[in-house]
């Protein structure tokens, strides 16, 4: 099994490695990557069966990383995909500069990795404000106090590479199309669209709207944003928090 064997390779990635991954995927045109550092606190087996299912009948090359599989290093795959999938937490802070004397804030949005948070594995990145602290909002009335290194635009900023053509981000977790910032690095780096929620979501239904997402695209064959417009009609908005899936693309 290609998954299987990719899975596994990643887990003890090393720079060789990384070359022979590319070369595994560049005779593939459609390249997949699911992360779910959420799989550690919420699993969700059966969807992703489901999403690598409908890849596979779609004759795509599919590398998981589930868990704590995604770390800090690991963010830099990101470049050699053309369909990514994030499933996991995010968290936002407003960055607050006088300019002018006039006050302007600007908020950003972070990505949480599946590697538990210390101040000293990082000192460098921390210090210079690549990852952070990341506290998942579930966490909030949970026993759990797990928190996590979280990557900042700043770090995929210094990181990613130049993306294949046609690449397609997915981002299920909250607040991931609140602002333009996340996205925008992602265009800069040649992504041609991102999808993601306006603001926080449930995990139920950012799961359900995430598998209808493929479903349409890869099953039935819908654009991108034929797929996303369905979703908000047949699903709605989140039943909890009102937010709903948007897609964003790069303008040249």
């Amino acid at each position: 099994m290609v998954i299987l064997a990719t899975y596994i390779y990643l887990r003890y990635y090393t720079q060789p490695e990384t070359d022979s991954l590319y070369r595994l995927l560049e005779n593939s045109k459609c390249k997949v990557l699911i992360l779910d550092p959420l799989g550690q606190d919420y699993p969700n087996p059966e969807l992703i069966g489901d999403l690598v299912r409908m890849f596979s009948n779609a004759g795509c090359t599919i590398t998981v990383l589930e868990g704590e599989s995604f770390t800090v290093k690991q963010v830099e795959l990101m470049s050699y995909y053309n369909i990514i999938i994030f499933r996991g937490h995010t968290g936002w802070r407003n960055n607050v500069r006088i300019i002018n004397g006039k006050k302007e804030i600007t908020t950003y949005v972070a990505l949480y990795t599946g590697e538990l948070f210390s101040k000293d594995k990082y000192p460098d990145l921390l210090r210079e404000g690549y990852v952070g602290e990341g506290i998942p909002l579930t966490r909030i009335g949970a026993e759990s106090n797990k928190t996590y290194e979280a990557v900042t635009q700043y770090y995929l900023e210094k990181v990613l590479k130049k993306f294949p053509e046609n690449t397609t981000i997915i981002l299920s977790t909250c607040f991931s199309t609140m602002t333009e910032h996340l996205a925008k690095v992602f265009f800069e780096k040649g992504a041609d669209r991102v999808i993601g929620w306006s603001e926080k979501v449930t995990i139920t239904h950012a799961d359900r709207a995430l598998r209808l997402l493929v479903e349409k695209v890869f099953a039935d064959n819908e654009t991108w944003r034929e797929a996303v417009n369905e979703i908000n009609r047949e699903l709605g908005p989140d039943p909890v928090y009102n937010s709903t899936i948007q897609l964003l693309e790069r303008r040249d």
